[in-house]
């Protein structure tokens, strides 16, 4: 459980009412009452926490949890051997996402690198097979990953990674900086209409 799927649950499972809620030096007084509202928590916490220092990130968000008195999960995430399961069966290929989730462009280059190659190293293991993908950490260039993280990507083995950049990608595209849309929409006119966007805007 990273410290993302930690600010969920906390979020999910916090009782309904008013709470003092305090993220670093700041303390609010919220109001929970329904699934908007929960919403709305789990998007200001994780962009309170994504780029904070990887080593404190979950530790802090347990840390919330604590002082709310909200008991988390230790089982949601994929078994080993679900993941092969899933890897040999469901025709879904599975990539690489670095070890521990941190923003790359906030770290040294060589701490970046064994970041990167950790992740791959460990996610082969688990799967006993190569791994050819990866994507980077939030994902938007310049401010969470730069081209020397595309360099040690390449070095690490991957054959091609993935951006947050939000456009379709074409023949001209580097293999180490693809776009990509998020299509978030739980409807097929929503859905449409980004993937028609995202096709406009296609460098």
């Amino acid at each position: 459980r990273m410290f993302n799927d930690t600010l969920i649950e906390l979020a999910r499972r916090i009782p309904d009412g008013e709470h003092d809620i305090r993220v670093g030096d700041d303390e609010q007084r919220i109001r929970i009452q329904g699934i908007q509202d929960r919403r709305a928590l789990i998007d200001r916490l994780i962009k309170s926490f994504k780029y904070r220092d990887p080593a404190t990130r979950l530790p802090e968000a347990e840390g919330l949890a604590r002082a709310l008195g909200v008991s988390l999960p230790d089982d949601l995430m994929l078994s080993t051997d679900q993941l092969r399961a899933f890897h040999r069966s469901s025709g879904i290929e599975i990539g690489g996402h670095t070890h521990s989730h941190p923003i790359l462009a906030q770290m040294s280059d060589m701490d970046a690198e064994a970041e990167i190659r950790a992740g791959k190293e460990n996610l082969e293991n688990l799967l006993q097979a190569p791994i050819r993908a990866f994507a980077y950490p939030n994902g938007r260039p310049v401010r969470d990953y730069t081209a020397a993280h595309a360099e040690s990507v390449k070095r690490c083995g991957f054959e091609f990674a993935l951006t947050t950049h939000p456009s379709a990608a074409t023949a001209s595209d580097d293999l180490y900086e693809l776009p990509r849309y998020a299509p978030w929409e739980a409807n097929p006119i929503g859905f449409t209409l980004r993937m028609l966007r995202t096709l406009a805007a296609a460098r």
